[in-house]
């Protein structure tokens, strides 16, 4: 109800402003009969007196938030994929820089995309995931961290998702203590 009165003020605000507008001078104003010079014309009104992300034909509420997450073994096991597929391509450290990056990305996050971005490849202490990833306790449905055994010791994967139905994806990986 709120939209339909603010759409109808809107209405109303763009015609009493369009009744207001002057004619544009003739083209033969001024000496000589030559056109005056050019003029900025307002733009001509949006078809739309409401705000261009609003949907008139459909007024829906806002989005709801995605429904908690609830741990459990499919939640488990899509988290020790993306954890299992971030380490191997993490730990490709032969493949050029832009190679490498082009496997790892798609399973971070913004977050850590931004802090990873700048590694160097060749600098990974890992080189092959050698066993089955194990997913370590957690009491939240929000947070998964994933043990991923490497030639270089076990990393821990920590992976987030905002919703229940939302896809896992990489935090951070945090390599085995005494390795750098």
């Amino acid at each position: 109800m709120r939209s339909l009165a603010g759409a109808a003020l809107a209405t109303g605000a763009l015609i009493a402003l369009t009744a207001c507008q002057a004619e544009p001078p003739s083209p033969t104003a001024g000496t000589g009969g030559a056109p005056p010079a050019a003029t900025a014309q307002p733009a001509p009104p949006s078809s739309s007196p409401v705000a261009p992300n609003h949907d008139v034909e459909h007024d829906e509420p806002d989005p709801q938030p995605l429904p908690s997450p609830t741990p459990g073994a499919t939640s488990d096991a899509a988290a020790v994929e993306v954890a299992t597929a971030a380490m191997t391509a993490f730990a490709r450290r032969e493949l050029p820089e832009a190679d490498w990056w082009a496997g790892l990305s798609p399973h971070l996050s913004n977050a850590a995309r931004d802090a990873y971005s700048a590694t160097d490849p060749a600098n990974v202490p890992a080189s092959a995931v050698t066993g089955a990833a194990a997913v370590l306790p957690s009491e939240s449905g929000y947070l998964a961290t994933i043990a991923v055994p490497t030639d270089a010791g076990v990393y821990e994967v920590l992976l987030s998702r905002p919703g229940q139905f939302a896809p896992w994806a990489v935090e951070q990986m945090l390599p085995p203590e005494g390795v750098n």
